[in-house]
């Protein structure tokens, strides 16, 4: 596999939840909250990617594109599925996922994540995606990870939380 966080934390997500449970946008979730809960805890996102907002939550930046490569090197296959009135896709590790680029800290933000997404639908997690801080961006347009960190874990958002995202952007900008 290449040297990708988000294409190791895919198929890290994919092993560790069975097919049945897991679509894209499942996926896509368990992804979005575990860089999201990791920059709150760390300080840093897990995949290292920017999240777009689309129409069911927020989506790494170029995920197909490492779906296709986890698909073409042998790390996992997808299957449609139809459930009810729509085709999902489902997707199964048919590799063990490398996750030796992963610190012990974060592979425990994903476990929680998936232990936390275990009962819940597709449609569950996205609507929990749907917060105010997906719902202040335009589809299409990059979701503020330092602002989504804030949020989900300074509720209310207030000045303390505020200055909070603005020490980290300035620590970001620093290091660029």
């Amino acid at each position: 596999m290449k040297n990708d966080r988000l294409a190791a934390l895919l198929h890290y997500i994919i092993e560790s939840v069975p097919g049945a449970e897991l679509g894209a946008v499942k996926l896509n979730k368990i992804a979005w909250f575990a860089d999201r809960d990791a920059f709150a805890l760390l300080g840093r996102s897990i995949s290292g990617r920017e999240y777009i907002k689309l129409q069911y939550g927020p989506v790494p930046r170029g995920v197909l594109n490492e779906i296709e490569h986890l698909k073409n090197t042998g790390c996992i296959v997808e299957k449609k599925v139809t459930v009810v009135d729509f085709s999902r896709r489902e997707y199964e590790s048919i590799q063990r996922s490398d996750f030796s680029l992963f610190s012990h800290d974060e592979l425990s933000i994903v476990d929680q994540v998936i232990a936390f997404s275990r009962n819940k639908s597709a449609a569950e997690l996205s609507d929990i995606s749907h917060d105010e801080v997906w719902q202040s961006h335009e589809l299409g347009e990059v979701i503020s990870m330092q602002h989504a960190a804030a949020a989900a874990f300074m509720k209310p958002v207030d000045e303390k939380a505020l200055e909070w995202v603005r020490r980290i952007e300035g620590h970001q900008k620093e290091g660029a």
